[in-house]
Parts: C-alpha cells; structure tokens; sequence
C-alpha cells in the first residue's frame, strides 16, 4: 500500500473514532472515502497511441479526462517482454512506470492501431487501470 493510502485510510478511521467517541454513535462512512482510497490505491491511467509512440496519462477521478503525461514509450511496449499476464478478458502491459490492465479488446485495438500510427494516423484512447 502506499504512504498516500496509508495516510488517509489512518485520517479516515481516526475521523470516524472520533466521531464515534464524541457523539455516542457509530458512524458508518459513506462510498466518497472509498471511491478516494481506491483511486489513491489502483489510480486510472489512459493510453493513447500517436505518430510518436505510445503515452501513458494520468487521468482526473472525477471525468477521466487525462490531467497529464506520465510517459512515452515506444511502440514495441505493448508486444512481449513487456506482457506480464494475458487471461481472456484483460492483458497486463508494463509502460515504463506502471503496470497496465487493459481490456483485451482494447488492447487489441491499441496493437491494431499502432501500423495506422507508423502510417500517420492518430486513433485509439482506451482506459487502463493501475494494477
């Protein structure tokens, strides 16, 4: 786990003893806290495969929409050794800093993409997890 979810899975349960102590009542936590440890935990990253390679974004918890570039890599990336796990319905990439989950139709899509992007063209932007 990291120190970020360390830190607010601790500030959460303090908040909620706290509470507990000082109004006489359990308080259960609503799914907001959750939802936050969870994305500190496995954030959501996206992939995008252009002209120049392959990026790796950061993308906002609240829209998906990508905040910032993490990284490029190139295009042999998404092909083995970088292939950790493959099961029917998911295949896990390494992109330089973080191990990837993609759906296996987008990854298929991304793979499929990469000849139109050496070509010139632009397509494919799937969503990944942290895994």
């Amino acid at each position: 786990m990291s120190p970020l979810a360390t830190g607010i899975l601790i500030g959460f349960l303090a908040l909620f003893v706290l509470l507990a102590v000082t109004s006489g009542r359990l308080v259960i936590p609503g799914i907001v806290p959750f939802l936050v440890f969870a994305a500190s935990v496995k954030p959501y990253r996206g992939c995008v495969v252009t002209t120049a390679g392959i990026f790796l974004l950061q993308t906002s918890i609240e829209n998906h929409q990508p905040k910032k570039v993490l990284a490029q890599v190139p295009f042999g990336a998404l092909f083995p050794p970088n292939i950790v796990a493959v099961t029917k319905r998911a295949v896990r990439v390494r992109l330089d800093p973080d191990l990837v989950s993609l759906r296996a139709s987008d990854y298929e899509r991304l793979t499929a993409s990469i000849s139109d992007a050496e070509k010139g063209g632009i397509l494919a932007i799937p969503d990944g997890r942290l895994v």
